[in-house]
């Protein structure tokens, strides 16, 4: 019996022991940490721009907080509350502004691409990228709002399109919005406000989207353009359209560009040109967007 409380008295110190080397090293672990943060808190040029230390985020003005799990998650990133309303509200009126005026310098972009009837091959890119830029600021349903509506103040600049192609343009801008938020920030969880702390991560997380966004989108406005030419040539806007382009000139009422029965011969080379110059246009668009979403992370997480 006293070998046994022997045994059990042993053991309990035994415990006690291992214990307090558990917590000595935990207290250790945390010493360390601690010391690395005032290392970094402490160095002369860790306020000079906005930058990451680890899981440690610094912004230019020296203010500091750590990137959390939840900071990738599409409900946090993306609620709202009346405080922010307003704010979104506002920050939508100057995103519908910028995309419009940046419209009009796309709109040049456009005058080198093939007109038919009003129809025009979409080549803009500077607008809809201030809008899929403005999503964490504006949040989805004013972007949508932005989306749709853009395209109508564009054609207000520029009245050499079909109004059959702006209104499928407000659909095809609004999918964008959609594809950035569900496949970009929701699907592989990008945050607008932090980078992630593992730069192989963050490398797959920015650019592999683009795999499935670019192409999607390519489609959609190959598609939008083929639809918004045989719905104009059916209505006959299209001849109107011709008309009043010749109107001080003779002209044949039975040229091919007002007949869209002579486009259907060349009806592959047509859908795979467009295509090929969507698949342009939105690799670029989407090489842009990754680079300048960089830096409006500082931004977005002031007015976050």
């Amino acid at each position: 019996m006293k070998e046994k409380d022997s045994l059990k008295e042993a053991k309990t110190q035994l415990n006690d022991l291992l214990n307090e080397d558990l917590e000595c090293e935990e207290l250790d672990t945390v010493n360390h940490e601690h010391d690395k943060e005032e290392k970094i808190l402490d160095s002369e040029h860790h306020a000079d721009k906005d930058h990451y230390h680890g899981v440690h985020h610094f912004d230019r003005y020296g203010n500091h907080d750590d990137v959390k799990k939840q900071d990738f998650s599409l409900k946090n990133q993306f609620k709202t509350s009346k405080r922010s309303e307003i704010f979104r509200i506002c920050v939508a009126a100057v995103i519908l502004a910028l995309s419009v005026g940046l419209s009009a310098i796309d709109g040049l972009l456009e005058k080198l691409t093939i007109n038919i009837g009003g129809v025009t091959i979409d080549m803009r890119i500077l607008d809809i990228l201030v809008i899929i830029l403005g999503i964490p600021l504006a949040g989805l349903w004013y972007s949508l709002g932005i989306a749709i509506i853009e395209p109508w103040f564009h054609f207000l600049i520029d009245g050499d399109h079909s109004p059959i192609q702006i209104a499928f343009d407000s659909v095809g801008y609004a999918i964008a919005v959609l594809a950035f938020f569900f496949i970009f920030y929701g699907l592989f969880r990008n945050s607008p406000v932090h980078e992630d702390p593992n730069k192989k991560k963050r490398i797959f997380k920015e650019w592999t989207p683009g795999a499935i966004i670019v192409p999607l989108l390519a489609v959609i406005f190959t598609t939008i353009f083929i639809l918004s030419l045989y719905l104009t040539f059916k209505s006959g806007e299209s001849h109107e359209h011709h008309h009043a382009e010749t109107a001080h000139a003779d002209h044949d009422h039975g040229e091919a560009v007002t007949q869209w029965d002579d486009f259907t011969n060349d009806k592959a080379a047509v859908i795979f040109g467009t295509f090929g110059l969507q698949l342009a246009r939105f690799l670029v668009f989407y090489i842009l967007f990754v680079v300048v979403q960089k830096k409006m992370k500082p931004i977005n997480h002031r007015y976050q």
